[in-house]
């Protein structure tokens, strides 16, 4: 299976943990953020809690015309 460019519109608490189980089965990982969300994702990574527990780095972009090209647009 090839790796997939992925851009997750809104990484709240289910973009984030579709951002997170992309991310660790090796696709590449964007996501569109703003304010103290996107300075969060990129301090500290995508950290999910629950029957495992998953933190995964993504590039974090906030201004949507920076983003050049993907495979895959998840609104979430």
């Amino acid at each position: 299976m090839r790796s997939a460019q992925f851009v997750i519109l809104g990484p709240g608490a289910l973009g984030s943990i579709i951002s997170a189980h992309l991310a660790r089965a090796g696709h590449s990982v964007v996501v569109l953020a703003r304010g103290a969300r996107a300075r969060n994702i990129e301090q500290q990574g995508l950290r999910i809690k629950g029957l495992a527990e998953i933190t995964r780095s993504v590039r974090v972009l906030t201004d949507p015309s920076a983003l050049r090209a993907a495979d895959y647009l998840i609104v979430a």
